[in-house]
C-alpha cells in the first residue's frame, strides 16, 4: 500500500467527525454574543457564552481577559474572529465562533502645545475627524469645528472631542501657557556724573536690544546693558524688541556731565621752633574734606584750618563743587626744629577788647610745644584758666564772665621739641 493510500482514510474521518460537531452546535444548545460586534480601536467589549459547562477558547487568546470563562473581555487591535469549543454537562461538544469588528480611530492632527503674550490670541486647529467640540478649562464648549479662536488671560488647557464617520471618539488638548504683559523699562545708575565717571544703563522686558549714542547707533552691542563714560551731556536710547508679541518700543535718558573743580591748597608757613602753626587753605568748591585732620573725613564749609603737626605731614583736602564733583590736592608741611631758636617770651600785659590785636594771652611764638601745663590764677589763687593745648589763649572770661582788669598770677611748664622744658611765672595785667 502506498503512503496516499493510507492517510486518505484518515482525512475522511477527521472531515466526517468536524462536519458531525459542526452540525451538533444546535443539537448542544450553544450560542455566542456581545453587546456589540463592530468597536472602536482601543474598546474593550464582553462576549457572552452560554448553553454549555466547560469552555474553551482557542483562537486569539492574547486579546481575552479569560480563555477558560464564558464571559472574557476582548480587546482586539484588529477585526477578529473568536473561536469556542464548549461542552454541556451530559458531554455534548460543540464549536461556535463570533467576529468582532475593529473600526479605526480619527487620526487627528492638532495644533501643539504653544506659548502666547499676554492680551494676545491664537487659533487652534484639527483635522482628521469628521466632527468635533472644542471646550475650555470650566468645560464649556467654545466651538463646534475643526477650529477654535481663544484669548486665554492665564495659562489654561483645551480639550478637543472628535468624532470620525464612523461614530468612533478621539480626545486630545492644548496647553497654551501664557507669558507675563510685556514691561519695558531702562534703568540708569546715576543721571548725573563727573568728568572722568562712567554710568551703567540698563534695559529689561524685551528679548532684542539696540543702544543709540546722541542718535548714533553703538556697534557690537545687543546685551541688555551699557556702560558709557560721557565727557559732556548726552542723550542714550534703547530700541527693546519682543518679537515674539510683536512689540517693539524706544526709551530714552539724558546723562548730565559736571565739571571738575578747579582747586588749589597753600600754607602759611612750614613748622619750626619759633613757628609751631601753620594755616591751609583751599580754594575752587563750595565744600571741602581734610584728611588726616578732620575726624572720619568729615564735610566742612570752610577752606582753611590751622594745623600744627609734629613732624613733616602731607595734608589732603578734597574739593566738591555745587555739581557734586570732587577733585583732590594735597601740600606737604615740613617741620624742622633745627631752624630758629625761640626765647619762649611771655608777654606782661594784653587788652581783650576785641579789636584783633593782643586779645588772648597765650604761647603763640613758642615753636613746637610737646607737652604743656599752663595755668593763670586771680589774686586770690583762683584758677581762671588751665590748658594743655599750646594752640589755646585765655580770652580773660572764665566761665563766660568778664574779669576785671588787674594783675595775675601765670605759670606754664612746657616741653619744647626744641629746647627740652621751659619754665616761666610771672605777672600779668589784664587791661580793659
Amino acid at each position: 500500500m502506498n503512503r496516499f493510500n493510507y492517510i486518505l482514510p484518515i482525512i475522511v474521518t477527521t472531515m466526517l467527525l468536524l462536519c458531525q460537531c459542526i452540525q451538533a452546535q444546535n443539537t448542544c444548545g450553544i450560542s455566542i454574543s456581545s453587546s456589540r460586534n463592530s468597536i472602536c480601536s482601543g474598546d474593550t467589549v464582553m462576549l457572552n457564552a452560554s448553553g454549555a459547562s466547560t469552555y474553551q477558547w482557542i483562537q486569539a487568546a492574547s486579546t481575552l481577559s479569560d480563555t477558560t470563562t464564558a464571559n472574557p473581555l476582548a480587546f482586539p487591535q484588529q477585526t477578529t474572529t473568536y473561536l469556542l469549543r464548549a461542552t454541556t454537562s451530559n458531554g455534548c461538544s460543540a464549536i461556535d465562533s463570533i467576529t468582532i469588528n475593529v473600526l479605526p480611530q480619527p487620526r487627528l492632527r492638532v495644533t501643539n502645545d504653544t506659548t502666547i503674550c499676554a492680551n494676545s490670541q491664537i487659533t487652534l486647529t484639527a483635522t482628521g475627524a469628521a466632527t468635533y467640540v472644542w471646550r475650555n478649562a470650566n468645560n464649556t464648549v467654545i466651538s463646534n469645528s475643526e477650529i477654535a479662536l481663544v484669548s486665554p488671560f492665564n495659562t489654561e488647557r483645551f480639550t478637543l472631542t472628535a468624532t470620525a464617520s464612523n461614530g468612533c471618539i478621539a480626545n486630545d488638548t492644548v496647553t497654551v501657557t501664557v507669558t507675563a504683559p510685556v514691561n519695558f523699562r531702562l534703568q540708569v545708575s546715576n543721571n548725573n556724573i563727573c568728568v572722568g565717571d562712567s554710568v551703567t544703563l540698563r534695559a529689561d522686558g524685551g528679548e532684542r536690544y539696540q543702544w543709540l549714542e546722541n542718535g548714533n547707533a553703538i556697534p557690537f552691542n545687543t546685551t541688555n546693558t551699557l556702560r558709557v563714560a560721557p565727557t559732556s551731556a548726552s542723550i542714550y536710547k534703547v530700541i527693546i524688541g519682543a518679537p515674539r508679541c510683536n512689540i517693539e518700543d524706544t526709551l530714552t535718558t539724558t546723562i548730565t556731565v559736571q565739571r571738575l573743580p578747579v582747586a588749589s591748597i597753600t600754607k602759611s608757613k612750614d613748622i619750626d621752633c619759633i613757628t609751631n602753626t601753620t594755616r591751609l587753605t583751599a580754594n575752587g568748591g563750595i565744600a571741602y574734606r581734610w584728611q588726616p585732620t578732620t575726624p572720619n573725613g568729615t564735610v566742612v564749609r570752610t577752606p582753611s584750618i590751622q594745623v600744627q603737626p609734629s613732624i613733616t605731614t602731607t595734608y589732603y583736602v578734597e574739593v566738591i563743587n555745587s555739581g557734586g564733583c570732587t577733585i583732590r590736592d594735597s601740600i606737604t608741611v615740613k617741620v624742622d626744629f633745627s631752624v630758629g631758636e625761640s626765647t619762649f617770651e611771655v608777654a606782661n600785659a594784653f587788652t581783650p577788647n576785641g579789636d584783633g590785636l593782643n586779645d588772648c594771652f597765650g604761647l603763640k611764638y613758642w615753636g613746637g610745644v610737646t607737652a604743656l601745663q599752663f595755668d593763670i590764677f586771680n589774686r586770690w589763687g583762683q584758677v581762671v584758666f588751665s590748658t594743655q593745648n599750646p594752640s589755646n589763649c585765655w580770652d580773660g572770661t572764665l566761665k563766660g564772665v568778664k574779669q576785671p582788669s588787674g594783675t595775675y598770677i601765670y605759670s606754664i611748664k612746657a616741653q619744647s621739641a626744641c629746647k627740652g622744658t621751659v619754665i616761666r611765672q610771672g605777672n600779668l595785667v589784664l587791661i580793659r
